[in-house]
């Protein structure tokens, strides 16, 4: 039986949480920049605006995705066990991505 969330330590469930934030910003900055990709592809052009919020949707995404690292460093120094049960997790989870890279 997979894995889930309510499997995971006390510990393993604040790096859970990290990697969930981590995964919020990115889908932030990839949904606006899809829609500045659009806007591009009707002739439009940025603002200065837009510049600057899609900057700090992706400055937001790489501190998220400091702290999910140090997270994960610091669960697997100090509870190994709860470290292994979250990587399995992670793995079970993002099995599928795997696939789509060996597909194209």
């Amino acid at each position: 039986m997979p894995l889930s969330a309510a499997d995971l330590g006390p510990n393993a469930g604040k790096t859970w949480q990290h990697y969930l934030r981590m995964l919020r910003t990115k889908n932030a900055h990839f949904e606006y920049l899809e829609e500045l990709n659009e806007k591009a592809e009707r002739g439009e052009t940025r603002s200065l605006a837009e510049a600057v919020y899609l900057n700090q949707l992706l400055a937001e995404h790489d501190l998220e995705v400091k702290r999910f690292a140090q997270s994960m460093r610091a669960l697997a120094q100090e509870h190994p066990g709860e470290h292994s049960t979250l990587l399995e997790l992670l793995t079970d989870r993002n099995n599928d991505l795997g696939k789509l890279k060996a597909i194209t």
